[in-house]
């Protein structure tokens, strides 16, 4: 309940206070361990710096999710050159402020940065992924967009101007779907709205279809060798089929030609007549 605007002081100062209690409290609980960061040190192999970004989205961090923090540490402690970064999504979103943060540490690094969703990109988490260089979406994946929302606990002026806000912090998330996808700020904010607090969900393709993501595949380089191919088309097994149909009574037809000419002069020279 943090950074709330319209909250009063007062309950802002017990709502601080009783987070904080709980976190000690459950530091002092016998057998619980220290918090630890949701996100792994980033894997660094052949240049390309993997993070993955597998929990919820917030400040705090530890047990309560990835924070911009934890996710700026993980990159500052990588030992070596990084070329490439790729970042694995599977989050349901978050906080938008430091889903922000965590966008703009990503976007400020000289390497390119790849997002690959292995799961679910929504909420904050979607505008995560969308602002890097490349986006990809593993088969069966999904993304989810919708508008900001939070609580707001004070007067009708409160009210009034907390939903002030959440359009303000909306129009800049729009902006981001906007600048990957071409669209405008006002269509993706009505897409963002339409369904309410369900969101909007994308399939992997569907995704790539609206332009949020750029291909649904395995890998962001080469597939490996043993995947399994594409189904082709039931037309284009009957026309191949008909094809391989038609080359074999042809051959057979040849062979047959061959087989009677062969026979005719064998038959010729027994009789010595002409072939």
């Amino acid at each position: 309940m943090r950074n709330i605007p319209g909250l009063s002081a007062d309950i802002l100062n017990r709502a601080g206070t009783l987070a904080a209690k709980s976190v000690e409290a459950r530091k002092a609980a016998p057998g619980v361990p220290d918090p630890q960061n949701s996100i792994s040190p980033a894997r660094l192999v052949d240049g390309v710096a993997t993070l993955r970004l597998y929990d919820y989205i917030d400040g705090d961090g530890g047990y309560w999710g990835i924070s911009a923090n934890e996710v700026a540490e993980a990159l500052d402690a990588v030992d070596g050159e990084i070329t490439r970064i790729e970042l694995r999504v599977n989050s349901g979103g978050g906080s938008v402020w430091d889903g922000l943060a965590i966008l703009n540490t990503l976007r400020s690094h000289d390497a390119p940065v790849t997002a690959i969703v292995d799961g679910i990109a929504a909420s904050a988490a979607s505008f995560i992924a969308v602002a890097c260089d490349d986006v990809v979406m593993m088969p069966n994946s999904r993304m989810m967009i919708h508008d900001a929302m939070g609580l707001c606990i004070g007067q009708a002026a409160d009210m009034r101007a907390y939903a002030d806000f959440l359009d303000d912090s909306s129009d800049g998330i729009a902006e981001i779907y906007a600048t990957k996808t071409g669209g405008t700020t006002a269509e993706w904010r009505n897409t963002m709205t339409a369904k309410g607090l369900l969101g909007q969900w994308y399939s992997a393709q569907e995704a790539v279809d609206a332009g949020l993501a750029d291909r649904v595949g395995l890998t962001t380089d080469t597939e490996p060798d043993d995947r399994a191919p594409a189904a082709i088309p039931t037309a284009e097994v009957d026309r191949r089929a008909k094809q391989t149909e038609n080359e074999l009574k042809d051959g057979l037809a040849a062979l047959q030609k061959r087989n009677r000419e062969a026979r005719n002069r064998l038959a010729a020279e027994r009789h010595g007549l002409p072939a």
